[in-house]
């Protein structure tokens, strides 16, 4: 399979990409379900989380000591700004793991850093883990979710500009190589897989609808059924790390 490569930093316009983050707003259970995938994982202290989107996740940070909150897209960063307005232990910050300003977020001496459904945007994604690498003290956590199975690989993700999805030797790989060690890898979101696979890659479809929200939402109770059989795939993978000591 041919994966869409349109530049190092693959995103869509605001506003088709508002449409897709606008309907996972209303996915309020299933947002909370994935958050507590690594919940124990988080320290509360000084959290950064990298792509905050328009907030989805970030509500689930607020009691932190701080909770930065960066995002590549100018009118993203507007939605969180608004967002979170009169929150005082919020911080809203651009990045571009690109070209990390390394010296400014190592500054932060963060606790734990999030990275949620980003390092598949970006080309040579090893090179910015190595430049997240470079901020972090030693005790720090890195969380990293990104999409599973590049056989799930379908119109969905290149639509939004998906480079790859992750194997869990594939993430591995990235994150070791980007200076982490791996602490904990494991699949998120088994059943979602196959409506996964026929929708986007066998249908072709490009849009997830709210119809598609609501029946995640509806079908939450037996996804979240997983725990007692943990079948080796998912639609996501979350990998826990902290910098080689």
């Amino acid at each position: 399979m041919t994966v869409h490569k349109p530049s190092k930093q693959s995103f869509l316009p605001s506003e088709t990409m508002n449409t897709h983050l606008g309907s996972l707003h209303h996915a309020t259970g299933f947002n909370a379900w994935m958050f507590s995938q690594y919940r124990d994982w988080i320290r509360w202290g000084k959290i950064w989380e990298i792509g905050s989107g328009t907030g989805n996740m970030s509500e689930f940070l607020l009691g932190a000591e701080l909770a930065c909150l960066t995002e590549y897209d100018d009118q993203f960063r507007a939605v969180l700004e608004k967002r979170f307005l009169g929150a005082a232990r919020v911080k809203v910050e651009p990045v571009d793991l690109t070209k990390l300003d390394i010296e400014h977020f190592r500054s932060y001496e963060f606790d734990t850093i999030i990275s949620t459904n980003v390092l598949e945007h970006i080309d040579d994604d090893i090179a910015a883990i190595r430049s997240i690498t470079a901020t972090m003290k030693p005790d720090a956590i890195l969380i990293t979710l990104v999409p599973a199975h590049q056989a799930l690989y379908g119109a969905l993700d290149e639509f939004v500009g998906h480079f790859r999805r992750y194997s869990k030797k594939s993430l591995t790989r990235a994150l070791e190589d980007g200076g982490q060690e791996l602490l904990s890898l494991r699949y998120f979101n088994r059943l979602s897989a196959v409506g996964w696979f026929l929708k986007f890659r066998v249908l072709r479809s490009r849009k997830i609808t709210d119809g598609d929200v609501e029946m995640v939402e509806r079908l939450l109770p037996l996804m979240k059924l997983e725990k007692f059989l943990p079948l080796p795939f998912g639609q996501s993978l979350i990998g826990i790390s902290r910098k080689k000591r």
